[in-house]
């Protein structure tokens, strides 16, 4: 309506309106509405069963039909507003974004509560006989988030790791644990090639650190340190220019490597 303010959550709300029970908003859109970083604005993504005749819409609404359409399985009240369940919404994602994109988005959807790895594996189960597009992509991601006991904490981790890789670097492990020995407290390292003992910790972010942060990031490195373990911390800035922080990173870790003979190499400490 004219008085309305033409706004994101406006739109959607509009196309609940015109849906009227027949569809769901799905993929980056709904993305978008339940929080994910990084989800377009346009078009506002809309899914239909394949039986649905209403095709006519306005040019900022992209339809898709599907015979894969479970009815209240698939989809949920959001704000008022009827969106894919996270699960669904993640196997539409897995479909139209390219690797690290998605990865990007599934460890988004993990961090902020929305999903979790076992409950993807199951609705995986349910539908992936169905010959779906992003199968693949989906049990890719699958079997790194089993080995992981958490996601990536933010987006800037997931871009630098991508530049680590572009680099020529081996992937490193994500979130690995290391138990200090001086508590018996295990932390988790956001970046970590444990072969090597060397860990990288991205600034600050969207989901953690507190007002005693940078003193218990000092207490928690020099902890690390008594065990072996080289802790580079960055901050944000590197987003600017991450395949020269890349590069940089580079050459410390084949420096490390260069400096400890390979009979001592090896996680320390970890569980």
């Amino acid at each position: 309506m004219a008085p309305s303010p033409d706004t994101y959550e406006m739109r959607c709300a509009a196309i609940n309106i015109w849906l009227d029970g027949a569809g769901f908003i799905s993929g980056r859109s709904a993305g978008r509405l339940l929080g994910l970083a990084r989800m377009r604005k346009r078009p506002i993504e809309v899914t239909l069963a394949r039986r649905q005749k209403r095709i006519s819409r306005a040019p900022w609404v992209e339809v898709r039909q599907t015979t894969w359409y479970d009815g209240n399985d698939d989809r949920q009240r959001h704000n008022g507003i009827t969106v894919a369940t996270p699960a669904r919404m993640l196997f539409g994602l897995a479909a139209d974004l390219k690797d690290r994109s998605f990865e990007n988005a599934a460890d988004d959807a993990w961090n902020i509560g929305l999903i979790n790895p076992g409950e993807v594996d199951l609705y995986l189960d349910r539908h992936r006989c169905r010959g779906k597009d992003g199968v693949a992509r989906l049990e890719r991601w699958l079997e790194k988030a089993f080995e992981m006991e958490r996601p990536a904490q933010s987006m800037l981790e997931r871009d630098l790791i991508n530049a680590l890789c572009d680099s020529g670097l081996p992937e490193p492990i994500r979130q690995f644990p290391l138990r200090l020995s001086h508590n018996a407290l295990t932390v988790h390292l956001d970046i970590a090639w444990p072969d090597i003992r060397l860990a990288i910790e991205p600034g600050h972010n969207r989901f953690h650190r507190g007002v005693d942060a940078s003193e218990q990031d000092t207490l928690r490195d020099l902890a690390c340190g008594e065990l072996g373990w080289d802790i580079i911390r960055l901050t944000q800035q590197i987003q600017h220019d991450l395949p020269v922080f890349a590069q940089q990173i580079r050459r410390v870790y084949l420096q490390r490597r260069r400096d400890i003979p390979l009979s001592r190499r090896g996680p320390i400490s970890s569980n």
